[in-house]
């Protein structure tokens, strides 16, 4: 006989959320400690030679992007009662490690990718590939969130 799952025992994508939010995490404390070493003062032993900007953006967006799924993990049972699909859950991680690899590369290449006409040659090449990466990270909770509204009616 199969064992019964219990409340307390955590879904397949509850437990990728776990591991994406982790990971996010993980991501933002290097990028914390990378961005400490750009802040320190030129031609210091701790100096690197940096943008700032740059990391802190993949700094903040790790660090955010972590706590979201941390935050949806316990709310998943009650967003989507049945457990989310499986090309969902790959689709969430592959478009999370997508845009902290595209905001890792901007900071390695000291490349902010918000300028649109940007004189650095092929700096549009950033923009474009931040604003897919971004755009699609987005729409995976922006699709839990209609999952919560369809369930409670209002949508």
């Amino acid at each position: 006989m199969p064992p019964v799952a219990s409340p307390t025992m955590l879904r397949h994508d509850q437990k990728t959320g776990l591991r994406l939010g982790l990971g996010a995490i993980a991501v933002g404390v290097l990028a914390l400690a990378w961005e400490l070493l750009a802040h320190q003062a030129p031609y210091t032993p701790a100096a690197i030679p940096t943008l700032v900007a740059p990391v802190a953006q993949l700094r903040s967006t790790a660090f955010a992007t972590g706590l979201l799924a941390l935050a949806l993990v316990p709310a998943l049972p009650h967003i989507a009662p049945r457990e989310l699909p499986r090309w969902w859950v790959l689709g969430a991680v592959a478009a999370t490690i997508a845009m902290l690899a595209v905001l890792t590369v901007c900071a390695a290449a000291n490349v902010t990718a918000l300028q649109l006409y940007d004189p650095q040659p092929g700096a549009r090449r950033f923009v474009y590939a931040r604003l897919v990466t971004q755009g699609s990270a987005a729409l995976f909770p922006l699709d839990l969130v209609r999952r919560a509204m369809v369930r409670r009616g209002v949508g």
